[in-house]
């Protein structure tokens, strides 16, 4: 279980943290890329996204449950190679 802290720094742009291990950066951007990476990040195995200002107050909390499987390209798309191999209907 992840929990990263999405933070904004003073030049007003946005850091992806792992709260609990060494601040380390693992994500800089905007704040919508920046929730977007950490959301992603935590999906797999599931944790908890704070995002908060400079100033130390937090904007929104998210959390996220583990999908219980890693997603292979084949699921994500539903074209045309995949309804071919679901057989007749």
């Amino acid at each position: 279980m992840k929990n990263l802290v999405v933070q904004q720094d003073f030049a007003g742009g946005w850091n992806v943290h792992e709260v609990g291990a060494e601040l380390a950066l693992l994500f800089r951007s905007d704040r919508l890329r920046a929730e977007g990476y950490a959301r992603r990040l935590c999906s797999p195995e599931g944790g908890t996204v704070k995002v908060v200002s400079n100033d130390g107050t937090v904007l929104s909390t998210y959390s996220a449950k583990g999908a219980g499987r890693s997603l292979i390209a084949g699921d994500r798309r539903g074209g045309r190679a995949n309804r071919r191999l679901a057989g007749p209907r």
